[in-house]
Parts: C-alpha cells; structure tokens; sequence
C-alpha cells in the first residue's frame, strides 16, 4: 500500500478492492490492472452481493481489464459501462499442457461419459443424469458408462438421484482429483459432457478435456460456445434440457469410430491455443506495454 510498486494487479476484484483503492489513491500514478471472473461480476453469496460497489469502483478506475473470454468482456463492458479496449482477453491461466495431453484410446466395449464439476445447483448434474438414463434405457446393447468426479452441497441428493434412475451399477462417483488424477480420467474418458446452467465466463474443464483429445458436449452458452465448434471438436445442447442433452449423447453413439477420433484430434489443436504457455506471454506482452 505504501511501497515503491508501479503496478497493481488484482485477481479478483470483491474482496481487495478496498485496499487497492486506497493504494491507488495514495499515489494515483501507479497503474491498476484487475482481472475479472464471474463471481465477482455475477455474485452468488451475500458478501458477493454486499461488495458489488466496491466492484463496480475499481473496475471503473482500473487502467485495463482482464477477462476470461470474449462474452465476458462485452457482458463487463455492458454492466459497468467501460470501453471494450480497455478489455483484454486471457482465459484464466490457460491449461497446462504438461498435465493435460492426449494418450491413445485403444479400442473399449464400454463408452464412458465423464462429468467433472461441483455437484452443486446449476452445474446440470442431475440434467447429465437424467439424459444418461435416457441413454440407458434406448441403448440396452451398448455398453455406457457415466463417472462423476466433484462433490459439493447436493452430493446427496445426487445419490438419491442415481438410485431412483436404477444407475448404482453403470455411474461411478469420485469426490475432487488433483489435477494429475484428473488429467487421466479426461484421457480415458470418450466424450465429456459440460452441462453447466450458470454464467460461466470461460468453461475452463472443457478446454481441459480437450486438451486430453476428449471431445466435448457442451451447454449452448456464450462462453462454451467460444471454444466448442458443434461436429468440429463436439457437440452442444440446450442448456437445462434434459431431452436436448439425450439426443446429443445419442448423437455420439452414432458416430463411427473415424468420425470420433476426428473429432478428438479437432479438440486437441483447438485446446492448443489455450495452452499455459502461450496464455503467459501473451498475458505478460499486455502488461509490459502498459508499464511502457
């Protein structure tokens, strides 16, 4: 607050907006560079709710704007009435590639579905459920699976969900994985599925499951959308709907070994554009021309 340092950079903007504030008051000179999310842009809890002005503040004094998409910046520029070129675009870090890469996926009796979020209202996990026994009940000769990795407040809603649906012996559920465990079930999972509800400001597991060479269906949102090119690296539904969701899935199924490979090796060039490396220095040229 009373150091020698020229640059401010924020990370997210609730929470510490009061102390950089003041720092900035006390020497206006130095330059202030706030990233946005989603939370702090879209609360979700009381103190989120409660620290909106002090958002709202910062980012209008900030010097630039960090957000994890192109949707993001205009829903940002729209609610806080800031210029679009004060917006910069970097997804959130971008995905480390050294984790996340594709292995063979050798030849399985068993399609398996993968969901990797928290299990709490709006990820769409009980919507991935319910579409999954759909699948279930229509494909009685092909072999599916459905592993769940996250937990969160409605963990046990989401087993009672399971045994209504009769899937106890065709879903496996796994409580959160470090990122190295995570990277492996992206790998061996055949399509991803991403039915998020929420303002999502970039999506980041999806680009992470591609970066495994595992396609993705996706929530048709703005944010998903950015990166998820329907029958190029996946497939998109209606988000909430439990029937578009089935027919995608289904859609899938009916690909040809061929066509799903394809559609792996579309996934892996598109994630390659958010890998950590090149999300850095792309971060890093931005910030050394404001400091110019």
């Amino acid at each position: 607050m009373f150091g020698a340092s020229d640059l401010f950079y924020l990370h997210y903007a609730s929470h510490a907006a009061w102390a950089v504030l003041l720092a900035k008051k006390l020497r206006p000179s130095r330059k202030l560079v706030v990233n946005l999310h989603g939370s702090d842009v879209f609360p979700t809890t009381k103190i989120q709710r409660k620290l909106q002005n002090k958002v709202s503040e910062i980012v209008c004094k900030a010097d630039q704007i960090v957000v994890p998409s192109s949707f993001f910046k205009n829903t940002v520029a729209q609610k806080y009435h800031v210029d679009k070129n004060k917006i910069w675009v970097s997804p959130s870090g971008g995905v480390d590639t050294s984790v996340f890469y594709p292995t063979p996926k050798g030849y399985a009796t068993t399609i398996t579905f993968g969901y990797v979020g928290r299990i709490d209202p709006g990820k769409g996990w009980d919507v991935a459920l319910r579409a999954f026994a759909e699948l279930c009940w229509n494909q009685s000769e092909t072999n599916l699976k459905l592993v769940m990795i996250g937990s969160g407040q409605e963990e046990l809603a989401k087993e009672k969900l399971i045994d209504k649906l009769d899937l106890r012996d065709r879903v496996e559920s796994y409580s959160a994985l470090p990122q190295e465990q995570l990277a492996s079930w992206y790998q061996d999972f055949d399509v991803f599925l991403f039915p998020t509800e929420l303002n999502e400001s970039l999506g980041l597991v999806g680009i992470e499951s591609m970066a495994c060479g595992t396609p993705v269906i996706g929530s048709d949102i703005p944010s998903i959308r950015g990166y998820l090119k329907p029958h190029h690296n996946g497939l998109l539904f209606s988000k909430g709907d439990k029937t578009s969701l089935f027919q995608a899935m289904n859609q899938f199924l009916s690909l040809s070994p061929a066509e799903r490979k394809q559609l792996g090796e579309n996934a892996i060039t598109t994630a390659q554009n958010y890998s950590t490396h090149i999300v850095k220095n792309q971060l890093l040229r931005l910030v050394r021309q404001l400091e110019a």
